[in-house]
């Protein structure tokens, strides 16, 4: 295999993986869509529990059952650790973020409700720019 046949071929590999090279519009939102599916499937399974219970198994099965351990006990509890623990730090993130629109919803609920002259020093509602804010 010639230099310019290899440096040919990694240069596809790197250009194919380039993690920098932004979507184009249609393939950006299809993902987002995508991602917002997952967030709602991921956000409500109890994921930090289930993980718990794999730690919990992985410290106690070698000693329950040894035989069972090293004939792929082991590895299949790895498995399900690979899957939970980004699993759960995304349940988490979803959470806070689900939590940050509530608060905004509430305030912008809040805003609405209130007559516009009635916002001054003070008001975090972050509606309105215009919104110099409130006090009580």
């Amino acid at each position: 295999m010639s230099n310019d046949t290899i440096e040919a071929a990694v240069r596809n590999l790197i250009e194919e993986a380039s993690p920098t090279e932004p979507l184009p519009d249609e393939e950006y939102i299809e993902c987002m869509q995508k991602l917002g599916l997952a967030a709602a499937l991921i956000a409500d399974l109890p994921v930090q529990r289930a993980l718990a219970t794999v730690r919990r198994v992985d410290t106690l099965a070698p000693m329950l059952d040894p035989t069972a351990w090293m004939r792929g006990g082991a590895r299949n509890l790895d498995e399900a650790r690979t899957l939970l623990e980004p699993a759960v730090r995304f349940a988490l993130a979803v959470r806070g973020l689900r939590k940050v629109a509530l608060e905004r919803q509430a305030r912008a609920i809040a805003h609405t409700s209130r007559s516009r002259d009635a916002c001054g020093p003070g008001c975090r509602c972050g509606i309105d720019r215009g919104c110099p804010g409130w006090s009580r």
